[in-house]
């Protein structure tokens, strides 16, 4: 035998030994930490989230901090002392990485003590890695992954103490029970109580534990009573609770839904599960209806949605600590796919079921990615969260389309003529790892930069120590809480309550900065730009504050996005026209940024010449239309988002649109098109067009219509 080969029958004999399980959980924690830990103060802390954990542990050390948002014991104690022991504010996320390492480890373990093959253990342990919730809960400082380990380690340890006699199941249960107190301490008497005695219930319950007939009445009898008993308790309390937060439920009641208890449904935990396992809650089902082995984790993943459903209706939405039995539901969905045992009507029955499930799980992130761009703390709104600067829009459909990969792959290799148990476990482990890295590191980074002030805060700071900025910074009403962490001290301040103090400040001779609203650029850059003054956007990386400054740094670019839409000079665009409306606005060219394809977004760019100020809120109407039977972009829009607003324009400006619409796939037809342009005023009023005087003008426009509303400017053929 070849020494290779040797080493190999030899590494896999000790991996399916009695110290395999612990070797292979070794190994996926060290990934783990490979993954989760480089970097993980490289990005600052998001300032409506983080900063809050933050301030807690400064006020346990002595600052004084009003206004601290109450939460559960233990984990603030832990990140309170890795504060005290690092010194730097990102210290906090130290806990919660170490705690999702150790669940990856943790999940392995179970994996492979419960007979997956060790690849497959491995891959359980990446797909506890690879979810969004366990990325944001150890790269982040929010969830709670210190009470969801804890609330593990309670479930495995006493469903292990059945397995085992004497001495060794004593140890267990006394490990099991000082987890299951500390998992109350971290995340409250239901979540985590109630929710890992169920799932200890059931795995004695299903016969996991080859105990005797009484042992097992006297287990289930115990768990019963801590069931009944913890959520006897925590009913009690519940029922009595006000607006106040309860420390023993580590939870106050959620007022909106107090007021408004329709706004949530009892399937919102599972749509808020799809997010935080973003995109393999479908092959987790599968591992749901075929468990073979996993008939455990299955009932428990089961039992736990349907008690946090409940819980949720009252305190709304939280991270779902269940990724253990999710992952090990995934690897075991992954296992029969590509097991040559499955019978072919059920593999291909499981395969348009996941794929199925991925394809609309990744049409609904395309559509509002903000859920699973910040699994654990979305937006109220989309627009809060742009997911194109973040790079969610290309991420999210990516990371499905590999998802949908992966799952073809197991399904094909699991066929009886090609079988080769090793392709689906070892594309998972690539894709995975994939996942975990584009997510966790260039993802999280990404969005950080739009709910943190440290990148704005910090330029500002170097530019100030090299001599290019000065060492005062203006503040346009800015109350984000990462100033008091990354901003300059309180004498390097200067406060400027109203927009005309923040323009005097600019308009100084002397190199002047501040922060200003992003609300407030257009207007600012208005008044400089008549006043003749200069303007630059040093940082814009934020969501909704800007670092401005009436000079330049060396190396430093404008990213003025107002320049996108107010040109110097006219563009070259591939189509030159011309129209005029009621003497105001000049259409002079236009384009399209590619083909037009059913099914996918396509982008125009208009250039118009404004020859007086128009009404304010005029919007573009943009049509592509054949006949009467097929119309795309039948909407009106504002100018480039409404980026620079009408009632700033001013006569001789040229302003660019540019709109991206999209292209239904069965509502219209292939063909040509006409280009058909509008200007909207009001909801009933468009203007109307004054040249050309006839139907017909110059360079192929054809005004349409008695009222001479639309002029068509040109064709494009839909493919």
């Amino acid at each position: 035998m070849r020494p290779g080969l040797q080493a190999l029958v030899g590494l896999q004999s000790r991996l399916q030994g009695p110290r395999g399980p612990l070797l292979l959980a070794v190994a996926s924690a060290g990934a783990a930490a490979l993954v989760l830990l480089p970097g993980l103060g490289g990005h600052g802390l998001w300032s409506e989230s983080e900063v809050m954990a933050l301030d807690r542990a400064r006020a346990a050390l002595g600052a004084a901090l009003s206004g601290l948002e109450r939460s559960a014991f233990l984990p603030d104690a832990v990140r309170t002392l890795a504060y005290r022991l690092v010194g730097a504010p990102e210290a906090i996320r130290i806990p919660g990485a170490l705690a999702s390492i150790a669940l990856c480890g943790l999940t392995t373990y179970v994996g492979a003590r419960r007979r997956l093959p060790p690849l497959y253990a491995m891959v359980a342990g990446a797909f506890a890695l690879a979810f969004p919730l366990t990325l944001s809960q150890a790269r982040l400082a929010l969830g709670d992954p210190i009470g969801e380990l804890l609330a593990t380690v309670a479930a495995v340890a006493l469903v292990a103490a059945g397995r085992r006699r004497g001495a060794r199941s004593l140890a267990l249960a006394l490990a099991g029970g000082l987890a299951l107190a500390a998992s109350i301490a971290c995340l409250g008497l239901v979540v985590g109580g109630v929710v890992p005695l169920l799932a200890v219930g059931l795995g004695l319950g299903l016969g996991e534990s080859p105990v005797s007939q009484r042992r097992a009445k006297v287990a289930a009898a115990a768990c019963v009573a801590g069931i009944v008993g913890l959520g006897g308790l925590a009913l009690g309390l519940s029922l009595r609770q006000g607006t106040g937060f309860i420390p023993i439920l580590a939870a106050a009641r959620d007022l909106s839904l107090a007021d408004r208890p329709e706004l949530r449904g009892f399937t919102s935990t599972l749509q808020e599960l799809g997010h935080q396992l973003f995109p393999w809650l479908p092959l987790a089902l599968i591992g749901v209806l075929h468990p073979r082995t996993m008939r455990w984790p299955a009932m428990w993943l089961c039992a736990s949605i349907l008690a946090l459903s409940t819980w949720s209706l009252v305190y709304g939405p939280s991270a779902i600590p269940v990724t253990l039995p999710a992952a090990l539901c995934c690897a075991a969905g992954l296992e029969s796919l590509a097991s040559p045992t499955t019978t072919r009507p059920l593999r291909r029955l499981a395969l348009l079921l996941t794929i199925g499930g991925v394809l609309v799980i990744g049409k609904d992130a395309k559509r509002t990615p903000g859920p699973i761009a910040a699994a654990l703390a979305p937006p109220a709104n989309e627009r809060f969260l742009d997911a194109t600067e973040c790079g969610a829009d290309v991420l999210l459909p990516r990371l499905s389309n590999l998802a949908l990969l992966l799952l073809v792959l197991a399904g094909v290799a699991g066929g009886r003529r090609i079988a080769r148990p090793w392709i689906a476990p070892a594309a998972a482990l690539v894709i995975l790892g994939h996942q975990a890295i584009a997510y966790g590191h260039g993802h999280l980074d990404r969005v950080s930069l739009q709910l943190s002030l440290r990148r704005p805060l910090d330029r500002w700071a170097t530019w100030a120590a090299e001599g290019a900025l000065p060492d005062a910074l203006a503040l346009s009403r800015i109350r984000d809480p990462g100033l008091e962490l990354y901003g300059p001290p309180p004498a390097s301040r200067q406060v400027a309550a109203m927009r005309a103090e923040i323009l005097a400040w600019l308009r100084r001779p002397e190199p002047s900065a501040a922060l200003i609203r992003e609300g407030d650029l257009a207007p600012v850059f208005a008044d400089l730009r008549h006043g003749g003054g200069d303007f630059f956007v040093l940082d814009r990386s934020h969501r909704d504050v800007l670092l401005v400054a009436n000079v330049l740094p060396p190396g430093a670019i404008d990213d003025n996005p107002i320049r996108e839409v107010l040109v110097d000079t006219p563009p070259i665009l591939a189509h030159p026209t011309y129209v005029r409306w009621e003497d105001t606005l000049e259409l002079i060219g236009w384009q399209l940024d590619g083909p037009v394809i059913r099914g996918v977004d396509a982008t125009i760019v208009l250039a118009f010449r404004v020859l007086k100020a128009p009404p304010p809120g005029i919007q573009i109407h943009t049509r592509l239309q054949r006949g009467r039977l097929s119309r795309i972009g039948y909407l009106p829009h504002p100018v480039h988002d409404g980026l620079f607003p009408p009632n700033l324009w001013r006569p001789g400006d040229i302003i660019v649109d540019r709109f991206t619409f999209p292209v239904p796939v069965l509502e219209v037809l292939s063909g040509a098109h006409e280009v058909m342009i509008a200007i909207r005023v009001t909801p009933t009023k468009n203007m109307t067009i004054s040249e050309p005087t006839g139907e017909v003008g110059e360079l192929g426009v054809t005004v349409k219509g008695k009222q001479r509303h639309f002029a068509t400017v040109g064709e494009v053929s839909v493919w």
